[in-house]
C-alpha cells in the first residue's frame, strides 16, 4: 500500500509535510525551524501555535548536480571530508576510489578548505582543489564553490524570510 502526502502549498511538498509531521515540532510551544535542504529547499516554522512554510530554488548543488566532479549518493562518491594532519581526508561510500563528490561531502571538502586555507573567507581559490580517496583524485573548480555558495544563500534567505515574518531573531 502507497500513501502519496499531499503538498502544503505550491513548492513545499509532501515529504516536509512528513518531516513535519513525524518530528512532533507542532505539538510544542517552543519555536521550532526544520529544513528539507535539496533544489528546492523547504523551510518550515512552528511559532505561537502557528506553522509557517516556504521554499528557496536552492539549484542542485546540495545534491550534486551542476558541480563538476558531482554525482549521487552512490558507491565511490565522496560522501565525506575532514582536515586530518594538515590535509583534507576524504571518504567515499563503500571505502571505494573516488569517482566524483555528493552534496555533503561537498559541504564537507568546502568547510575542510576553508580550515586550510585553500580558499579564503569569498570562496575564492589560489590552488586546485583535489580530494584523493583511495588512491583516485577528484578536482574541485572555482564553479563548484560559487555554486555551494549559490545555493546556501539561497537556503538563508528563505530561512531569514520566514524569522522576519515573525520576527524572529
Amino acid at each position: 500500500r502507497t500513501y502519496l502526502t499531499p503538498c502544503m502549498n505550491a513548492y513545499v511538498g509532501g515529504d516536509i509535510t512528513c518531516a513535519v509531521l513525524s518530528s512532533g515540532m507542532c505539538e510544542g510551544d517552543k519555536t521550532v525551524l526544520l529544513c528539507d535542504i535539496g533544489t528546492n529547499g523547504e523551510m518550515a516554522l512552528w511559532k505561537n501555535g502557528s506553522l509557517i512554510t516556504t521554499s528557496a530554488a536552492a539549484g542542485p548543488a546540495f545534491e550534486g548536480g551542476e558541480i563538476s566532479c558531482g554525482c549521487q549518493n552512490i558507491r565511490g562518491a565522496v560522501n565525506r571530508v575532514r582536515v586530518e594532519n594538515g590535509m583534507p581526508f576524504a571518504e567515499t561510500v563503500g571505502n571505494e576510489a573516488a569517482i566524483g563528490i555528493n552534496g555533503t561531502g561537498l559541504i564537507d571538502a568546502a568547510a575542510s578548505f576553508l580550515e586550510l586555507g585553500y580558499i579564503d573567507k569569498t570562496g575564492y581559490a589560489e590552488k586546485k582543489l583535489i580530494l584523493t580517496a583511495n588512491e583516485n583524485d577528484i578536482e574541485l573548480t572555482q564553479d563548484d564553490i560559487r555554486a555551494l555558495q549559490l545555493a546556501k544563500a539561497a537556503i538563508r534567505a528563505g530561512i531569514e524570510t520566514l524569522l522576519e515574518s515573525t520576527d524572529t531573531k
